[in-house]
């Protein structure tokens, strides 16, 4: 980007088994250019459910019921994006969560406003979060969060393109960490040692094949001369 103060964090490291506040905001640096914010985003994290600690929105008329305004509770740090958000005034740094508070993994960022939701690291992963209108998520709506922990090696059958088929057996194996290519039955290793043998040998015997037509031909024509 242009601004050297902004960056773009593709992958957020987390450690495992903590409680994790996320606020997701929908306003800018400037609260009264609504061209900036006229969007709600229904923001989607996968590998987990969050708790909805809760929402602002930006004051409205009172009328039409419009957004007039954004919030005001974040200062971006920034004069075209938020390139270094924090608090102006920050309600949430001594705040107990509510143990009912709605469990979530889609919640739409109203225009203007912003979310505050809390989730704890006890699924290790890489975890896609990400607004569900595809055109913003393409457009950069997305981060991948690095949750710290064990985590289960993704079965070798998945580790390149292209289609893959597990049986039951494999799928045990991999749901354990259990399943690497020496975990292939002797069958299928025969299989495919014989197929490659098999493979050199018809090479070698067609280029044997091909350098004695050559040389019957060379013989043929030294007689003519």
């Amino acid at each position: 980007m242009n601004n050297s103060d902004c960056y773009c964090a593709h992958v957020v490291n987390v450690s495992s088994d903590h409680t994790i506040q996320l606020v997701i905001s929908a306003t800018g640096p400037n609260t009264t250019q609504l061209n900036n914010f006229l969007f709600a985003h229904p923001v989607h994290l996968h590998g987990h459910y969050f708790q909805v600690a809760d929402i602002q929105f930006g004051p409205t008329n009172n009328i039409t019921g419009r957004l007039e305004e954004g919030s005001s509770d974040i200062n971006c740090g920034g004069d075209l994006l938020c390139t270094n958000p924090s608090w102006n005034v920050n309600t949430y740094d001594d705040f107990d969560l509510d143990p009912s508070a709605p469990l979530k993994d889609t919640l739409l960022i109203p225009a203007g406003g912003y979310a505050v939701v809390y989730f704890k690291t006890d699924n290790p992963g890489w975890w896609f979060l990400h607004c569900h209108i595809e055109v913003h998520q393409l457009e950069g709506m997305g981060v991948i969060i690095n949750e710290g922990g064990k985590k289960t090696p993704a079965p070798y059958k998945m580790q390149k393109c292209g289609n893959f088929e597990l049986t039951v057996d494999e799928f045990k194996k991999a749901i354990k960490g259990k399943l690497n290519p020496s975990g292939v039955d002797g069958y299928k290793i025969a299989t495919i040692v014989l197929g490659s043998v098999l493979g050199v040998v018809l090479c070698i015997l067609l280029i044997v094949l091909f350098k004695c037509a050559c040389c019957n031909k060379t013989s043929k024509y030294s007689r003519v001369y």
